[in-house]
């Protein structure tokens, strides 16, 4: 007969994965694999249980004291099975999945086989049978929509209904849209102050200390020594002084 401690145990069950539903599938059939070469089915129902919900982990074994089982279900290791699937595919995210499903692609190197293989495996998560009208006018915006930004807001929705993806869209495209408003308000704003402080000829004026007490008349344009357009002052002319012909000239 095995022992209990002859072979490892599968490792405990993270619930809080967010594909929780397709790791469930995967560590129930480790569980089968493990509970048959232990031979467990020659304990009794107490002993099943108990070790199932220590093998599952404490989390796990939490999520389970809060089903509503019967004396007689919480002594069967089936029932409490059975109860755990059925939390663990309530709690799935069905949209991620169908989105998952719609976008998986033949890999390089990966045979036509392991493909569909790999799309059954995502197809159990799809609870494609059971798809409604609703779901399905759900799944083709979240496929369609343009912006990434709004379409990773609905793959981390849980339970999303088309009520609530229409919602998230909705009040995104308005968000979108005042944004702009406010980018153009605060554009115009910019040009105005920007207008405002550039000469006769387009170049932003000059701030130095002796500049700020010219007016804006103060401008000479065509300038004779350097052919520029400046204000009024030698200082800022960069041929003033520097041709012998312009010695003692001022502007």
């Amino acid at each position: 007969m095995s022992s209990f401690h002859s072979l490892p145990p599968p490792a405990t069950f993270n619930v809080d994965d967010r594909n929780a539903a397709e790791r469930w599938r995967e560590w129930r059939e480790r569980w089968k694999c493990y509970a048959v070469t232990i031979e467990l089915s020659k304990k009794t129902p107490e002993v099943q249980v108990s070790v199932l919900l220590t093998v599952i982990g404490p989390e796990a074994h939490e999520v389970s004291s809060t089903f509503q089982l019967s004396d007689e279900d919480q002594k069967d290791q089936n029932a409490v099975l059975a109860a755990l699937e059925r939390y663990f595919h309530l709690s799935k995210n069905t949209a991620f999945e169908r989105y998952h499903f719609n976008i998986r692609a033949q890999i390089d190197g990966e045979s036509f086989d392991q493909y569909v293989t790999a799309l059954r495996h995502i197809a159990w998560d799809c609870d494609i049978a059971n798809i409604t009208q609703e779901e399905i006018l759900r799944d083709r915006i979240m496929f369609g929509i343009s912006d990434d930004k709004v379409r990773d807001r609905l793959l981390r929705e849980r339970n999303l209904t088309l009520e609530r993806t229409l919602e998230i869209c909705g009040v995104s495209e308005v968000s979108i849209a005042q944004q702009e408003e406010i980018n153009r308000v605060l554009e115009s704003k910019v040009i105005t102050v920007s207008a405002k402080l550039k000469d006769p000829v387009g170049r932003m004026k000059p701030v130095t200390d002796v500049h700020r007490k010219l007016e804006e008349t103060d401008w000479i344009t065509d300038c004779r020594f350097c052919g520029k357009s400046h204000r009024k002052v030698k200082e800022v002319c960069p041929a003033w002084g520097k041709r012998s012909s312009m010695s003692g000239a001022t502007n």
